[in-house]
């Protein structure tokens, strides 16, 4: 029998850690420590790392809430991470052993944010069979728009279409850049959210410069310009298969104008075209239960469809569950 340790994560093994999701096939930047700890003081951090003798091969991005063990509450995403290299076999065995390291710690509940699967380099979904046979509840199914670059596009709707041409009868001038999120945050996203929702951006423009400046490469600020007032914005970030549109945000002159066409017309058909997904985000409202139908059709008029980002609920006394599920024949 092969068996696997479980520990939780501390900060001298931040090398290890980020060494380890950088190579990972289900992985993203935003499991970085300096990503996740930006918000250190608002969540128990509760990450485990798993490994097989010295070897590391998995990683749970995670924090404690009253004693529940949650996919991290500070990212969108999480799951369990892993080397290219695991089997079903052997993550059934790892899920196994985090599910007993926890319920013995009197931890009776793992929240789950599985990682979609856009954001695979291979295959990875020996999660979905575990968490079928440990019959994780789905709690929450979040639709995200996406275009998928290597298959044959789908072409803009026809409304998309005349905006873009319109568009392009204006002076408009993209610029890009660490400078550009003040003017996004101040002049456009901060006022947008507080008038239509009543609510902040999740991150605060201190904490995005903060988060750009140790991850320039991943996180990226296009805004638009008119006769050189600010009309509309996107913050990117970048992953090694998917370009996702974090933040988007125009004014009503940016969006009567097709400034807001104009930009993402540029970053589908130019800027990130050699990303193999392109994402516009989710469309939901109310924990998944409702589609903001104005914003899923502006999306899908670009060309983008959906894949769905899955939440589960996981009894951590169900790690039985998983003995004797490998037929030896």
């Amino acid at each position: 029998m092969t068996y696997y340790t479980v520990c939780q994560y501390t900060p001298h093994q931040k090398k290890t850690w980020d060494a380890f999701v950088a190579c990972a096939k289900n992985t993203s930047f935003m499991f970085k420590r300096d990503f996740m700890e930006y918000h250190a003081d608002r969540f128990t951090d509760f990450s485990l790392m798993i490994y097989r003798k010295q070897q590391l091969k998995a990683v749970i991005p995670a924090n404690l809430t009253q004693d529940v063990f949650f996919s991290h509450q500070g990212l969108s995403y999480g799951g369990v991470v892993i080397d290219e290299h695991i089997r079903l076999g052997e993550l059934v065995a790892i899920v196994r052993e985090v599910l007993l390291f926890l319920h013995m710690r009197n931890i009776q509940k793992w929240y789950l944010k599985n990682i979609p699967a856009m954001y695979h380099t291979h295959p990875a979904g020996e999660i979905d069979w575990i968490l079928f046979k440990l019959q994780a509840t789905l709690y929450r199914r979040d639709a995200a728009v996406v275009i998928d670059n290597s298959a044959q596009k789908i072409p803009y709707q026809q409304r998309r279409m005349r905006a873009v041409k319109k568009a392009a009868r204006s002076p408009f001038t993209v610029q890009l850049g660490y400078e550009q999120l003040a003017p996004f945050w101040n002049e456009l996203l901060i006022p947008n959210l507080l008038e239509r929702h009543g609510v902040a951006p999740v991150h605060s423009l201190q904490e995005i410069q903060r988060l750009a400046r140790c991850f320039p490469q991943n996180i990226v600020q296009h805004n638009v310009y008119l006769n050189h007032r600010i009309v509309a914005g996107c913050t990117l970030f970048l992953n090694q298969t998917v370009a996702h549109a974090q933040y988007i945000s125009a004014n009503a002159e940016g969006r009567s104008s097709g400034g807001l066409d104009f930009l993402f017309d540029q970053l589908i058909r130019q800027t990130y075209a050699r990303y193999r997904y392109f994402s516009f985000g989710i469309s939901n409202e109310n924990n998944g239960q409702l589609i903001n139908s104005g914003l899923q059709d502006w999306k899908e008029g670009f060309g983008g469809r959906t894949m769905v980002h899955d939440f589960y609920a996981i009894e951590t006394a169900n790690y039985p569950l998983l003995d004797h599920c490998m037929l030896v024949k």
